[in-house]
């Protein structure tokens, strides 16, 4: 799904104004009137849209972002180079996989508007799915306190060399040339060689497909795709591709984690896979299902090791 984001206009602020959340997270709620139409309509809040034009969430950013009783817990020390921003999602949109691109997206625009920035949030410690996701994007636990029953916690997102996500773009092809200007690299990451415009064509059109960018201080350094079929049910990254330069940055850990989040490596490869490269594969299970995704569904990737 792709995000746009705009000012807040006063349709908006009464839509999420009126969202209502299910237990425990009804927490959030706003609540309809003027208070909170007034909040979403003071600047500092931005929607977040489809392309369709529907309300996917919202951001903020600034001390609107903040939890006023944080103040007297020294939470929020006064720095020059910090951004508190906060984010919400429209209700039944959450729990269906959409956090991690939705949270990219908002994180994106706030880097671009605050490249030197550290980027900090308060979530409630309870918001244990929330905290997941923060921590896959670079966030670390700070100060924690209370205010009303509710344990806050801050998280802080340091400036620096962190890689980060994006959605790829045309101009992104010039990249994978010499990336995959090694036969055996080509071969390995997207089946045959050389790599053709053609290719990267084919792959920005395809409606199963999503095409992603890896940055690290801005600058490219790693693609991949996410295929997906809804009829079989399955979910497949795909073309992975890092740098040649960028090689040996952990890599081996990175694997090791699909492995802990039950990826198993295949035995029978065909004969032109390069040995040098592990193909895997996570089957299905009763927590896939669980967590909303295809019941039959499978997931595969392919990763390059040191072997």
């Amino acid at each position: 799904m792709n995000f746009v984001s705009q000012p807040v206009t006063t349709t908006d602020a009464t839509t999420i104004s009126g969202w209502a959340y299910e237990p425990p997270y009804d927490f959030y709620n706003m609540g309809a009137g003027d208070e909170s139409t007034s909040e979403l309509l003071s600047g500092s809040y931005r929607t977040v849209k489809s392309t369709n034009g529907d309300v996917i969430g919202f951001y903020c950013v600034g001390e609107s972002a903040q939890v006023p009783a944080g103040h007297e817990a020294g939470a929020y020390p006064a720095q020059p180079d910090v951004v508190d921003f906060g984010i919400g999602m429209q209700p039944e949109l959450t729990g269906q996989g959409l956090g991690t691109e939705f949270l990219s997206d908002v994180l994106n625009e706030i880097v671009h508007d605050h490249p030197s920035a550290d980027i900090r949030l308060t979530v409630a410690t309870f918001n244990k799915r929330a905290i997941r996701l923060y921590q896959r994007f670079g966030f670390q636990p700070g100060t924690e306190f209370e205010h009303n029953g509710v344990t806050f916690q801050v998280m802080i997102r340091p400036a620096g060399d962190l890689l980060w996500i994006r959605r790829a773009t045309a101009e992104d092809e010039q990249y994978l040339h010499p990336w995959l200007a090694d036969s055996r690299d080509c071969v390995g990451a997207i089946g045959h060689e050389p790599f053709r415009r053609e290719d990267f064509v084919e792959w920005m059109d395809a409606d199963d497909q999503r095409l992603w960018v890896l940055e690290s201080e801005s600058s490219p350094v790693g693609y991949g795709e996410v295929w997906i079929d809804d009829e079989g049910g399955d979910a497949e990254p795909a073309h992975l591709v890092v740098a040649p330069d960028q090689r040996g940055r952990g890599l081996g850990a990175a694997l090791a984690r699909y492995r802990a989040a039950g990826f198993e490596e295949m035995t029978e490869l065909p004969d032109w896979w390069p040995r040098e490269y592990v193909w895997m594969r996570r089957p299905n299970n009763r927590n896939d299902t669980m967590r909303g995704r295809p019941p039959n569904g499978k997931r595969r990737l392919s990763y390059r090791t040191n072997r």
